[in-house]
């Protein structure tokens, strides 16, 4: 007799069922990790995509910008030299009037003074020519500041140069904005303000005026003095 041999084929079936069914799985993981790696390729395609085209439309925007800098420099030293002159003039005037005033148009303190003021205006066109420089390279670190901010997001690779534009004109405007707008040096008339009054000082103190009297006198007040006597009005100017 003989027994087992059908038990023998079901097995043989068995195993080549589960063979099929683990090859079956092992495709298709094959394929998954296919379709996983090509799609990691691609996103990784697209963001490199998306860093260059980001990265260059800030490099672009950023590029070349040396004139704008230029242009705020001269533009803070024209405006100060400005007003240096205007508080120089001011000041030679006003010592005119005070030299004139305490007699001494002429002399050494006149000398004195007049040498004073040009020493000032000069110091002064020293101190706007640095403040200008000043001006400039603090408004480029600025906008290095934002650019590097704006690299940064690009370099994330989430935006792309089109959706980073509006950010990149924004700072552009800032700096065109602040570059349109020079500035003064705080006080920067103040240096001459005490050359005239010191000469009434110095008069009041040699008695050549009253201690009422005060050093800064009006083209008017100037026309109707006696410059050899200050003390003596000219004819028609008495009260």
């Amino acid at each position: 007799m003989c027994f087992g041999g059908g038990g023998g084929g079901k097995t043989n079936r068995a195993l080549e069922e589960q063979n099929r069914i683990l090859q079956e799985q092992v495709e298709e993981q094959r394929r998954f990790n296919e379709e996983l790696i090509a799609r990691q390729e691609a996103e990784a395609a697209e963001r490199e995509g998306r860093i260059g085209s980001a990265t260059g439309a800030v490099n672009r925007a950023f590029s070349n910008r040396d004139d704008i800098f230029n242009r705020l420099r001269s533009a803070t030293f024209r405006l100060n030299r400005n007003e240096l002159e205007d508080a120089r003039d001011t000041s030679r005037r006003d010592t005119k009037f005070a030299l004139a005033r305490a007699g001494t148009l002429g002399g050494s303190v006149d000398v004195d003074k007049n040498r004073d003021i040009e020493d000032k205006f000069n110091q002064g066109i020293l101190n706007a020519q640095s403040f200008a420089q000043s001006s400039a390279d603090s408004l480029r670190s600025r906008e290095d500041q934002i650019r590097n901010a704006l690299l940064a997001i690009a370099g994330s690779g989430n935006v792309s140069g089109s959706q980073l534009s509006p950010q990149i004109a924004d700072a552009l405007r800032g700096t065109q904005a602040a570059a349109s707008a020079p500035s003064v040096i705080p006080n920067i008339s103040a240096p001459f303000a005490q050359i005239a009054q010191s000469i009434g000082n110095l008069a009041v103190l040699s008695g050549l005026l009253p201690q009422s009297q005060t050093a800064v006198g009006s083209p008017d007040e100037f026309s109707g003095f006696n410059i050899n006597n200050p003390g003596r009005r000219f004819a028609g100017t008495e009260s």
